[in-house]
């Protein structure tokens, strides 16, 4: 069972300097499991764990880099870990964003030839992978790198190449300020080859509505 990692102890500290905000939100008081009548001062790690078969405790990551995407619950870090891999990929991030806000994208993309037009629900988010690079990388070789080690359904759908990360003021990656994907920014798929006969749009339409893709192509696997 996968649970948010707590802690507890003497050495807890009394909370965060100056943020009371934060000490209420991430220490709390419960009762000891050892004795019903005491009580225990916890720190709420936002750390996943889980407890082995050898009895030792897994770190599965951070809670608020989990993500659900199509029925799955992705861990984004595996993604980013993998994707760092690259010989040529110096930085990146990836977000799970609502298909309401990349639908427009791709939509004017699509419009442009360089991709079919979406065909999911707005509920549904989208994996979109940010990264600086030493050179230009295709969509093609991010995707297949990623697939080397990478379940599909972890694999991002969209790529957005930045200059360089937006930082926060102790120096890591401020996710809040990543760019919405537009048109001008996402990656084209150069490779993609729309389904072009009748039997293949109705197969590639039954497919993406299965699968909850935007776009499937004819050479696609």
């Amino acid at each position: 069972i996968i649970g948010e990692m707590f802690i507890a102890g003497d050495g807890l500290a009394r909370g965060y300097f100056n943020r009371p905000d934060l000490t209420d939100e991430r220490f709390l008081t419960a009762t000891d499991p050892r004795d019903r009548f005491s009580k225990l001062r916890l720190y709420k790690t936002g750390d996943l764990a889980r407890w082995n078969a050898e009895g030792r405790m897994d770190f599965l990551g951070r809670a608020d880099h989990q993500v659900k995407v199509g029925g799955a619950r992705i861990e984004l870090g595996e993604i980013e870990a993998r994707l760092l891999k690259h010989p040529h990929v110096q930085e990146c991030a990836v977000a799970a964003i609502a298909t309401s806000v990349v639908k427009p994208a791709i939509q004017t993309m699509a419009q442009n030839g360089h991709v079919e037009p979406p065909a999911v629900e707005d509920g549904i988010a989208r994996l979109v992978a940010y990264y600086v690079s030493s050179k230009p990388v295709t969509v093609a070789a991010l995707r297949a790198h990623l697939a080397e080690e990478l379940l599909e359904s972890m694999i991002p759908t969209h790529y957005v190449r930045l200059e360089r990360m937006p930082l926060t003021s102790n120096g890591k990656i401020d996710r809040a300020s990543l760019p919405e994907p537009t048109a001008e920014n996402i990656q084209p798929a150069q490779d993609f080859a729309a389904p072009s006969t009748e039997t293949e749009k109705t197969l590639a339409a039954l497919w993406c509505d299965l699968l909850k893709v935007e776009s499937i192509g004819r050479d696609d696997n």
